[in-house]
């Protein structure tokens, strides 16, 4: 029971690091140019198999919360395969034959029905690592990769991209999804999913990412706006175990100053305990939305709650130039110069009756004048 119970939180966690990747990495997809003729007519159901990094289906078209059993054939039998695959609550796969090398089929179809499909929660789209196939023409045969006539298919490898990035000035971009906030250079993600706040560390770190930290009220109130009336958590947390409850000494995960603190009133009280470090007590930080107006609430770490993922993007630096106009001023001086200069060059001269030798760039002289030197 334990080893199913964490096979199911690695899997909520894949689900919610797959679903910030999908708005910050550009997807590879493979087009063939084969042509295959499917019949819509003719669709059937090949039962659930299982699924390893060494793909059952090849294609993998989306990953997002449009993904039923019904739109994911669509979509692989518009993009010309033979086969479609609903997998891990988000994920459509597509392709041409079964890699059966590294996967099987899995004794019971039920097997599959772990997720309701997020666009119909009538349809189930599979588990994790377990994945409902779809053959889409009228021939009942599987067709196994490992098995398959060599033949003469070109390819077009094309890179496209799951979001549009929102640009924001000449250096601060947003990844799509996310939301930029202008006083901190910084973009935000709500995610809805209540998990553990270990757990929702770990998710934004998996995207490159830590835990929303606040540093004003400008900030406060745009983080606590991301999520409506929902709790979330923040990277506020005193697990350090630092400092004599309930004056326990809290940090931000990215390791930040702590510099604003917007506490509802009678908060923070670790309760329950006399020591910071027992994790029984309220070591975690929520903003207590539902109960305030995005003021803070110090919880037990392993409650669910929603939570906003952060990261800074290079601020723009503004590069001013400025053109300083001289007016000349014209002096006229009148010396009486015992000697009239010789130009040699654009700056090498000699006073008049010496003579310049350019290999030392010197002036000499002869003196004719005889004296006697005692």
């Amino acid at each position: 029971m334990y080893e199913l119970i964490m096979n199911l939180c690695y899997s909520q966690i894949l689900l919610i690091v797959c679903y910030l990747i999908s708005f910050s990495h550009p997807q590879t997809t493979t087009t063939s140019t084969t042509t295959i003729t499917t019949t819509p007519g003719c669709i059937s159901s090949l039962g659930c198999y299982s699924d390893s990094n060494n793909r059952l289906l090849s294609y993998f078209p989306y990953s997002n919360s449009g993904n039923s059993i019904t739109n994911c054939i669509e979509t692989c039998i518009q993009a010309g395969y033979l086969y479609a695959g609903v997998e891990a609550y988000s994920a459509c796969f597509c392709g041409n034959c079964l890699n059966l090398q590294y996967n099987s089929k899995v004794a019971s179809n039920a097997t599959c029905d772990q997720f309701t499909c997020p666009a119909d929660n009538t349809q189930y789209c599979g588990g994790a690592w377990l994945i409902t196939v779809y053959q889409l023409n009228c021939t009942n045969a599987v067709i196994n990769c490992s098995s398959t006539t060599t033949s003469t298919t070109t390819t077009t490898t094309t890179t496209t991209n799951p979001y549009t990035p929102v640009t924001i000035g000449a250096c601060e971009t947003c990844e799509g999804g996310w939301s930029f906030l202008q006083a901190t250079s910084s973009c935000y993600k709500y995610v809805s999913t209540p998990v553990n706040w270990t757990t929702a560390e770990y998710v934004c770190e998996m995207v490159g990412t830590n835990l929303v930290s606040i540093h004003s009220q400008t900030e406060n109130n745009f983080v606590a706006t991301l999520s409506g009336n929902t709790d979330i958590f923040i990277g506020l947390n005193h697990l350090s175990g630092q400092g004599t409850s309930p004056n326990c000494t809290f940090s931000w995960t990215d390791d930040s100053p702590v510099d604003f603190l917007y506490w509802y009133p009678g908060e923070p009280i670790n309760a329950g305990v006399t020591s910071c470090v027992d994790p029984n007590g309220e070591q975690c930080v929520e903003i207590w939305n539902s109960k305030s107006n995005g003021q803070w609430n110090d919880i037990n770490c392993r409650l669910a709650r929603g939570f906003v993922c952060q990261y800074s993007v290079p601020m723009c630096t503004t590069t001013t130039t400025s053109t300083t106009t001289t007016t000349p001023t014209t002096t006229t001086t009148t010396t009486t110069n015992p000697y009239t200069p010789v130009t040699i060059g654009a700056c090498e001269t000699c006073e008049g009756g010496w003579s310049f030798l350019q290999a030392t760039s010197s002036c000499y002289k002869v003196n004719k004048k005889t004296s006697q030197f005692l």
